[in-house]
């Protein structure tokens, strides 16, 4: 399954790229004087029910199975759903730690996972999970054109 081991390292590599981005802007904020910063360094992540989880966790695997240049309409209305899916959870459990595969995720790292997933595929898709994400971690969607 080379898509599955792709996923799998794609969710690792987000997950050190969240955190990271997360630490330097914490240690920004903290550094500017920012109560804010603080509590965010303090609040634990929320644990969600692997009953909310399991639907994301299946969007991911959907994403992966599905997004190919050449996605045809039916593969682009899943994807779509598949996006709404994710940002439904983030919004729901915008901190949260959860299981998937044999990582723990964060709700950041799922975002920035199914954005880089669904680009090249749909554009419509990607900038619907690109709008959920935190400003500082927006970006121009990179996807072909949808229709």
């Amino acid at each position: 399954m080379p898509g599955a081991v792709v996923l799998v390292a794609t969710v690792v590599v987000a997950v050190g790229l969240g955190a990271a981005a997360l630490a330097m802007r914490q240690g920004s904020s903290r550094s500017a004087g920012s109560a804010s910063g603080a509590a965010g360094a303090t609040a634990s992540p929320a644990v969600p029910p692997a009953a909310d989880v399991r639907p994301v966790h299946e969007a991911l695997h959907d994403i992966d199975a599905r997004c190919k240049p050449e996605a045809d309409r039916e593969a682009r209305v899943r994807l779509r759903a598949d996006a709404d899916v994710i940002v439904a959870f983030a919004r729901r459990y915008p901190n949260a730690a959860f299981p998937v595969d044999d990582e723990t995720g964060r709700t950041l790292s799922l975002l920035l996972v199914a954005r880089q997933s669904l680009r090249g595929c749909d554009a419509t898709a990607t900038a619907r999970v690109d709008g959920a994400l935190p400003d500082q971690f927006r970006g121009e969607p990179t996807a072909t054109p949808s229709g």
